[in-house]
């Protein structure tokens, strides 16, 4: 029945994998240039290792690389972790969200891109001043998509045309039976370690130092509800120990806020020790040997 259940919501999600096409910044000193440095220190030619930045600092590179960070955090928050490198587990009910955002930061990429191609005539001038010597203009011809971010959806079952070679079959739906078991165990180690990152703060903020409040800031607590949101949409664990964790973390942030935690100090050390319970609980749920396997084992 356990296994039942956790294959229903292993399937109720989908792999998505997200790569992007991106114009370095920096790249390798020539072999001359090397040579140089060497004769100029001394030094081993293949001991040194030299690098250049080729793109200096315009805002529109700035733009373009906060945009970046801005995807890759959206696809982390709204993903899992999978074992497969640049893969990650999506909710189906959440494609067409998922979809239409993805699209949306997608023409904010190409509309800085196209800044920033119709700018490379000064980004490269700025560069020949800056890098003088080590400049080189065969650096900066720029073919096709500089900057692009691109996603596709996998699917995780065993394909039906290997239903017919029974060996095949056997050894593949064993296989996605393990991984079930451990995305199941990665999910709640992760979700562990997001909470212990949570309380350890809020219990660091409302801990008085040499007498005085430290400074709690509204996202302190405000964290804690999107933390609840995620855990709610993508909750695969199924997992009783997590749950109650969860809950007890839960109930300790429901009814208060920042302004009453900085205000109230004796409610403050009140949600303060409450809080060090819970932590001590993530810390003990975390150091179960599964957990600390599948931990180790984890693809970035």
């Amino acid at each position: 029945m356990r296994t039942k259940a956790m294959a229903r919501k292993f399937e109720d999600f989908t792999g998505v994998k997200m790569e992007f096409h991106w114009l370095g910044t920096s790249r390798t000193f020539s072999d001359d240039k090397i040579q140089q440095v060497a004769s100029l220190y001394s030094a081993e030619e293949k001991l040194l290792s030299l690098r250049k930045k080729i793109v200096p600092k315009v805002d529109v590179y700035s733009e373009l690389t906060s945009v970046k960070n801005a995807i890759r955090k959206y696809w982390v928050n709204s993903t899992l972790s999978y074992i497969e490198k640049g893969v990650r587990l999506l909710p189906i009910d959440a494609i067409s969200s998922f979809d239409r955002t993805m699209s949306e930061y997608r023409e904010q990429l190409r509309d800085l891109a196209q800044q920033f191609r119709a700018q490379l005539p000064h980004i490269v001038e700025l560069a020949r001043a800056q890098l003088g010597a080590l400049f080189d203009s065969e650096e900066y011809n720029i073919d096709g998509d500089c900057f692009d971010v691109n996603w596709k959806y996998l699917s995780l079952s065993v394909p039906e045309y290997i239903q017919s070679h029974r060996e095949v079959y056997e050894r593949e739906t064993e296989r996605l039976r393990q991984q079930i078991e451990e995305v199941i165990l990665l999910a709640k180690a992760t979700f562990l370690e997001e909470l212990k990152e949570l309380t350890g703060h809020l219990i660091e903020r409302l801990t008085p130092e040499d007498g005085k409040v430290k400074r709690l800031r509204r996202e302190v607590i405000e964290n804690f509800h999107t933390f609840f949101e995620r855990f709610k949409s993508l909750n695969i664990a199924n997992d009783q120990e997590l749950t109650q964790i969860i809950e007890e973390a839960k109930k300790i942030i429901s009814g208060t806020d920042a302004q009453t935690l900085r205000e109230n100090t004796a409610f403050a050390e009140h949600i303060r020790n409450q809080m060090a319970a819970v932590h001590e609980s993530v810390d003990k749920a975390l150091s179960d040997p599964d957990l600390v396997s599948v931990v180790r084992r984890r693809i970035i």
